[in-house]
Order: structure tokens, then sequence, then C-alpha cells
């Protein structure tokens, strides 16, 4: 991304970025048409790949803009210092406020999770993994084992509920059915 981007007010940035996230929650990297972004943000798309020096560049700075704002909310939040159940009936609610500002953040990042195209899944995995782990040490971190009922191995249950969330998600992107409010 060019300073040129960051040059430009907060709110036309919020513009380009939500019809990246649009276009990019709807279309795999390969076939998402970049025109519709220029034209979905009011711009050329020439303009657009001023800002940006290619469609990967593009596609990074929103993976990395959606990965900073997620962290950043829920850090204000202060979601990790949380009870384990309280981080449960909390983070919807920081979800929400997010989508308000992008409201095809939630959709994007699953579908940038499940991408597969070589030019951009690696970066986008690498960067995932990371935060997985970061979050899932502060989580169970937080969790008290007497909360729980008494033998459960509280990074097995971590694990188990990813991995439910993780095949609901993959089943809703697979089907075509992702609507990222439910």
């Amino acid at each position: 991304m060019k300073e040129s981007f960051l040059l430009l007010p907060e709110e036309r940035q919020n513009e380009i970025i939500n019809a990246g996230y649009d276009q990019f929650s709807t279309h795999s990297y390969r076939k998402c048409p970049v025109g519709r972004i220029a034209e979905q943000a009011h711009i050329s798309k020439s303009l657009l790949f001023y800002y940006f020096k290619d469609k990967k560049e593009l596609y990074m700075t929103l993976w990395n803009k959606c990965a900073s704002i997620t962290a950043s909310s829920l850090h204000e939040e202060k979601i990790s210092e949380l009870p384990f159940f309280d981080m449960l009936e909390k983070g919807p609610h920081v979800k929400m406020e997010l989508l308000r500002k992008y409201p095809s953040l939630s959709a994007f990042a699953i579908r940038a999770y499940y991408e597969n195209d070589e030019r951009v899944r690696p970066e986008v995995q690498k960067t995932y993994q990371k935060m997985l782990k970061y979050y899932r040490d502060k989580t169970i971190h937080v969790m008290k084992s007497e909360e729980f009922k008494e033998g459960i191995d509280l990074s097995e249950m971590y694990q188990m509920i990813y991995y439910a969330a993780e095949g609901y998600l993959y089943e809703k992107v697979r089907s075509g059915n992702l609507d990222a409010g439910q």
C-alpha cells in the first residue's frame, strides 16, 4: 500500500476497504473482479492500482487490516483478561461493533482463511496460525479448571470448541450459505 492511501481521510480509506471486504467475501481471490471493488468505492480501477501495487497487495492489506482491527478491538475491550464464560458472552458484542464499521469483515476473514490460491494462502495462513496460537494461549490461561467438570483437559476442550466452530464455518463457505451476521 502506498503512502498516498494513508493520506486519504479515514472515511475514504474505509470506503475502499469495505468495498474490498465486500467483493473478496463473495469471490475467491482469483475470480474477484477488482473493477467492482473500484466501482463500489466510487473510484477508477487505475486509482485503486495507484494506491495498491496489484491485486495481491490489496488483498494482503485487507487481510492485515482485518487482523489488526480485530486484535485492537479485543485488546481495547480487554477480552483476554475476562473469565472464560465472560469472554464467550462479550465476544459477540465486540464482533457486532466491528460489523457496524466493516459490514463484510467477518465474511472476508472466513473466506480468506479458506482461500486456496497459492499467491495469498501461505501469508494468510502464517498470520492466522500466529494469531490463533496467541489467542488460544491467552484463553487457556484464564480458564479455571474448577469452572469445569473434574478431569477436563482445558487445552483439549478449547481445541474441540475450535474444531466445531471451524467445521461449521467450513460447511457454510463450501455450501455458499455464509452469512457473517448469523
